[in-house]
């Protein structure tokens, strides 16, 4: 399967079903959509990849080696 960039990452709280949605934005329009089964598990690999993110962008470059 060949990824799509999204513009913009939202979450939101279903009124349905009460769940947290995720959605996939671009062009201003959703173009997927996902609802996870382990929110908290959603949040916590957010967490750790921002920062991982961070701790990269402040280490030395990947050239330098």
């Amino acid at each position: 399967m060949k990824p799509k960039m999204a513009q913009r990452i939202s979450f939101y709280l279903c009124d349905h079903c009460a769940a947290v949605h995720i959605a996939f934005w671009r062009n201003g329009k959703i173009f997927a959509e996902a609802i996870p089964d382990d929110i908290t598990a959603v949040a916590q690999d957010l967490d750790n990849t921002i920062v991982e993110s961070i701790d990269r962008r402040l280490g030395p470059s990947p050239a330098a080696h």
